[in-house]
């Protein structure tokens, strides 16, 4: 950080957990699980001031938990869930790598790593250091504009919602453990990046953990996240209706387990917590987005429109507060809890993530879609706390009637 921020206070990710069994494979009987390593790592926000080097950032830790080495993809996304961009970062055994991701974005500066003894071994495709795309002139300018919702310098098309003149540059990212480098820029929905068993591009090396911290200096304070570990499971895949985390048709090669699409969080807004509480929001896409044409979706991404967030409030006598259907505008955003007219200053949030029908059940109808989403409450220029919500179901399971199998809220 650049200055010190006046007082930061961190709390860590809350998850549920589930006692380990005797199953084949990492996980338990539900996709509810303990913070583990992982085959990859999803990073469910990010924003980066591209003019003011002391406006807003987000610094990423990707974090190596085996004495081997490893190889990691990194795939940038707009808020649009399209890829826009990805690198490769090699760490060697127990090794820690850092971005920050307004030196990438606003500057063009990749990290720069270089294959150990080991890593060239295991990796012999790699150069050292490892040769990534250069981000300068046309190609900077293009990404600025796919993560800033203007229209791209190569196409002139969008790829994230539409924000008039804004250069605050917001998306995700995913990273991905690798059998070995890749000499194009390649992506998930790209052929050959996953097949089963892990024997694609990516690997199914369960060996990453990271954390992400949100900074914004002008209002001196600061939020850390861990990164959500997505584990490679395919023995979980075998002979079973499954979804799959980056599955959005009928194939599960990627072999990651799915996320919730039932969540719940905790809201502030009154007394201490004069900033009030945000809420960041990431949904899963649906299939085969492409690029459109600006100007033509108010703003929007034009799948999100489909999208069906139920959103109930209770105060902290559990009783219903508020209950409405929301219509995201992209598939990633933040969102203050004064916006939603909760009916309460403190309770808590039930969130339940729907759209179209792209697994199961006729046409027409809607399913479970998987969601992450955090909270941060702030008070200005005092303190902010940033945590993940609590998951109550898992989609490790597609059901006929739309609803997921591990429920655990009923």
């Amino acid at each position: 950080m650049r200055q010190p921020l006046r007082c930061l206070v961190i709390i860590g990710l809350l998850f549920a957990s589930t006692a380990p069994s005797a199953m084949a494979g990492p996980l338990a009987d539900t996709c509810l699980v303990d913070k583990m390593p992982s085959a990859t790592l999803l990073f469910p926000y990010f924003e980066v001031d591209l003019d003011d080097p002391n406006g807003i950032t987000t610094l990423i830790s990707i974090n190596n938990s085996s004495v081997d080495p490893a190889l990691a993809k990194v795939v940038i996304w707009t808020d649009c869930h399209l890829p826009v961009f990805s690198f490769d970062v090699f760490l060697s055994g127990n090794d820690v790598t850092t971005i920050n991701l307004q030196n990438v974005l606003a500057n063009g500066n990749l990290v720069s790593t270089t294959p150990d003894t080991a890593g060239q071994a295991a990796f012999p495709s790699c150069s050292s250091p490892i040769s990534n795309p250069v981000l300068q002139g046309n190609a900077l300018a293009d990404l600025q504009a796919k993560l800033t919702g203007q229209p791209s310098v190569v196409d002139g098309q969008c790829y994230g919602s539409e924000r008039p003149e804004s250069r605050i540059a917001v998306g995700f990212l995913t990273v991905d453990t690798l059998n070995d480098c890749s000499s194009t820029i390649l992506f998930p929905d790209d052929e050959g990046y996953f097949e089963a068993g892990g024997n694609g591009l990516a690997s199914n090396d369960n060996v990453l953990w990271g954390d992400f911290y949100l900074i914004d200096p002008s209002e001196n304070y600061a939020q850390g996240f861990e990164a959500v570990g997505v584990v490679a499971d395919p023995d979980r895949f075998v002979g079973n209706d499954i979804r799959s985390f980056y599955q959005v048709t009928e194939d599960e090669s990627d072999d990651r387990v799915p996320l919730s699409s039932k969540l719940r969080s905790r809201f502030l807004n009154g007394g201490a917590f004069d900033g009030s509480t945000q809420f960041i929001i990431w949904t899963q896409r649906s299939p085969e987005l492409e690029s459109f044409t600006c100007g033509v979706t108010q703003g929007s991404c034009p799948e999100a429109s489909q999208l069906r967030l139920e959103m109930e409030f209770f105060n902290e006598q559990a009783e219903l507060t508020a209950n409405l259907g929301f219509i995201p505008p992209a598939f990633l955003g933040k969102y203050d809890v004064q916006d939603f007219n909760a009916g309460a200053d403190f309770g808590f949030l039930s969130l339940d993530s729907q759209g179209p029908n792209i697994l199961i059940g006729p046409p027409g109808t809607f399913e479970q879609r998987q969601a992450w989403m955090l909270q941060i409450s702030s008070a200005r220029d005092r303190f902010s706390v940033g945590m993940a919500a609590t998951r109550v179901d898992d989609l490790c399971k597609a059901s006929s009637d739309g609803e997921s199998q591990g429920d655990t809220s009923r």
